[in-house]
């Protein structure tokens, strides 16, 4: 069985795309087609690593005020809490 990789996408979130495939995890960066940006904060061992950057170039954070534990968390948050949509 083929494990996932981090920059696979989940279906029922499109319109996002890595911006540069293949780097490490912790330098993850995704881009929607609406300009929203989603990143990993760097630290290695992070547990909540995930933020999001809108296309007015705010940070934005989970609702309570940590980052998201997975990509997939982050996506889910940011359709359904601030309204990106493909």
């Amino acid at each position: 069985m083929t494990q996932p990789t981090l920059f696979d996408i989940e279906e029922n979130y499109q319109g996002w795309a890595p911006t540069q495939p293949g780097r490490s995890r912790t330098d993850a960066r995704y881009e929607h087609s609406s300009g929203w940006q989603l990143r990993h904060c760097g630290h290695p061992t992070a547990l909540r690593p995930y933020y999001a950057i809108s296309p007015a170039g705010a940070e934005v954070f989970a609702r309570d005020g940590g980052g998201w534990r997975t990509v997939d968390a982050a996506k889910h948050d940011l359709y359904h809490s601030y309204g990106v949509q493909p």
